[in-house]
């Protein structure tokens, strides 16, 4: 819906000029944390970072957010397969569902080795 927008502070912005200036009641936390999700799983390839800081200002609630939406941090992670650089390994490993173990550690395939992963930082 905001991709006709340059960010989501200018979608959220002429949404509220349109439509809801008439409102006066405070949208719920959850309510709050939904929308962020939902901005940052449809955040285009390579602009996670543009859209978080874009909800980050529009939230302003870090704690909040971190909680809230962390989900939505890793499931983009792994549907965007985001690469990962591992200490001693020559190659980067990407972050998927399916190097995802039951623990929420990931697999190097190559080395065998597990690790765990900060959606946040992506490190």
């Amino acid at each position: 819906i905001f991709r006709a927008y340059s960010s989501p502070l200018i979608y959220l912005r002429v949404l509220y000029r349109t439509n809801m200036a008439d409102y006066d009641e405070e949208i719920p936390d959850e309510e709050k944390v939904k929308i962020a999700s939902d901005f940052v799983m449809n955040a285009p390839p390579g602009e996670f970072n543009e859209v978080f800081n874009d909800v980050r200002v529009l939230l302003n609630n870090d704690a909040l957010l971190k909680e809230g939406a962390s989900d939505s941090f890793a499931e983009y992670n792994k549907q965007q397969f985001i690469p990962c650089k591992l200490e001693g390994a020559s190659e980067e490993v990407l972050i998927t569902e399916a190097g995802q173990q039951s623990d929420g550690r990931f697999v190097d395939p190559r080395s065998q080795q597990t690790f765990s992963f900060d959606h946040l930082r992506k490190e």
